[in-house]
């Protein structure tokens, strides 16, 4: 639906409205485009809270706190249905309906404590400023405790039959990274075999060289003539003779 595009077109700022000054008039270059938005849909959520959106403007003699929190969560609402392509909420938007809501307390409340860090440090008139802020955004999240409390009560109406099937679609892609993760798992559980494999082959040659090292000495001590093994240490000179040993045969004596 084209009203649909626009008003997502329209988010960036419709988000402007936490920003708004109690006690002072709200407008905003975008809301005779919003006004006219309002009326072209069809009733449906996203139409509903688009005029509880819209209704701010309307406040001739300035916006109060409360205004303004309540056309903050009426934007909060109208950003998840134009981002899921909705004009009514379902089960899965309602719940995420409720995530968007405590990303925006967590972020409201760390602003919320900043400020009254700034506050103890600032002048009368910045004071003023900034206490009407906290008022308002203290305000804010509220409003939307309250909101929260009320589609988690909606939810509890709805079938679980309808969650259900929406989480299976789901359960599938968890069994494929379930699939995918354990790929990995073995190819790494072959590589550590391989290398056990290679460890062990090296053991026992190294076992075996000892062995046999030790066979030599006891040859060597029972042997008539006690014959020691003499090293070749200089590669670069060449044997002229060979002689073998009587005692041991796997001994010769290069001359």
């Amino acid at each position: 639906m084209r009203e649909q595009e626009i008003v997502k077109g329209l988010l960036p700022e419709m988000a402007q409205i936490i920003n708004a000054i109690p006690g002072e008039v709200y407008t905003s270059k975008d809301a005779e485009t919003l006004l006219i938005m309002q009326r072209r849909l069809s009733d449906c959520d996203l139409k509903r809270e688009l005029t509880k959106f819209n209704s701010v403007f309307a406040k001739q003699k300035g916006a109060s706190i409360s205004d303004i929190a309540d056309s903050a969560v009426s934007y909060i609402k109208i950003k998840v249905l134009s981002e899921s392509e909705l004009l009514d909420f379902d089960a899965k938007s309602l719940r995420d309906f409720i995530k968007a809501c405590r990303l925006y307390i967590d972020r409201t409340t760390n602003i919320i404590r900043l400020s009254k860090t700034h506050v103890m440090t600032a002048d009368a008139y910045q004071k003023e400023k900034i206490e009407q802020t906290i008022r308002k955004n203290e305000a804010f999240i509220e409003a939307v405790q309250i909101e929260i409390a009320e589609v988690e009560k909606c939810i509890e109406r709805i079938p679980k039959s309808i969650f259900e099937a929406e989480e299976e679609p789901c359960e599938e892609s968890d069994t494929l990274d379930e699939s995918i993760v354990s790929m990995p798992n073995e190819y790494s559980k072959k590589k550590v075999d391989i290398v056990e494999r290679i460890g062990k082959m090296i053991s026992a040659r190294k076992e075996k060289k000892e062995i046999e090292d030790r066979l030599k000495d006891a040859e060597k001590e029972v042997s008539a003539t006690k014959c020691l093994e003499i090293p070749f240490y200089d590669r670069s000179l060449e044997a002229t003779q060979v002689l073998p040993c009587k005692d041991l045969s796997c001994y010769v004596l290069l001359k």
